[in-house]
């Protein structure tokens, strides 16, 4: 930092000198580019319009041959071949952002905060993004995808409760689990088709159901145990009406 400093400030004690030989009457330098060298000829520094592009930028040398480049908008650091960006900065309308690139030169890590929304995601070797951690108008989640960059799980905390949805290769959703707004359990399957066909829930005090169900989502089955320990078991029509219970009283007798 402290070597980057002097070089900043020897480009302006250079921008000094120019004007001390400017005509007098005028206090203007006009330049393209100024360049900073050291003792054995090597550019550390430059400052100017570079190329074709119309920013301005700041460019500094590393005796390793990484650069910096400090533009209106961002930061860039170039890896030692100066071909990729391997740490970049950037101050867009839409919020700042700041990346890492692997040694691969892919994308590694993303830190971002688009429209007030701040994100962060990390990519495997091959740039695929595996892993994504948002904050969406104050509900937080997680998606963690597969080497082929479909999405399997998700994990939010909405307001009636945290929920994990898994998902298979296809991106269906396969099984989900939650808690209801008073902290009530349940855990939902479904079928390759995406529809729900059975459902493990506990009740407010407690007390355990689950529910099967036919491929048009009707229930036509289910297992439950009352607030008093009592077991029953229910069957339905294709219609969802109930037509069929066994089961045991309050006494323990079979009933059907």
């Amino acid at each position: 930092r402290l070597k980057q400093g002097g070089i900043v400030a020897l480009i302006a004690l250079g921008a000094l000198a120019l004007m001390g030989q400017a005509a007098p009457k005028s206090r203007t330098v006009e330049a393209q580019e100024f360049v900073v060298k050291d003792s054995s000829g090597k550019t550390r520094a430059s400052f100017g319009i570079v190329g074709e592009s119309p920013n301005p930028s700041l460019m500094l040398f590393e005796s390793g041959g990484r650069t910096s480049i400090l533009l209106p908008k961002g930061l860039r650091v170039l890896d030692p071949k100066e071909t990729v960006p391997v740490v970049k900065l950037v101050a867009e309308d839409d919020g700042p952002s700041l990346t890492l690139h692997s040694a691969s030169n892919k994308e590694g890590v993303l830190l971002s905060a688009y429209k007030g929304s701040p994100g962060l995601s990390l990519y495997d070797e091959t740039g695929v993004q595996r892993v994504a951690i948002n904050l969406l108008t104050g509900t937080p989640g997680i998606r963690l995808s597969d080497a082929s960059g479909i999405a399997r799980a998700f994990l939010a905390v909405l307001k009636n409760g945290p929920n994990l949805w898994l998902k298979d290769d296809k991106n269906k959703e396969r099984c989900a689990i939650g808690l209801g707004p008073s902290g009530v359990p349940s855990i939902m399957l479904y079928d390759v088709q995406g529809k729900e066909r059975s459902e493990l829930s506990l009740g407010p005090s407690g007390e355990p159901a689950i529910l099967f169900t036919d491929a048009q989502e009707k229930t036509r089955a289910g297992m439950f145990v009352d607030s008093s320990g009592v077991p029953l078991i229910a069957f339905s029509d294709a219609q969802g009406k109930k037509r069929a219970e066994m089961g045991m009283d309050s006494s323990s007798q079979p009933i059907i």
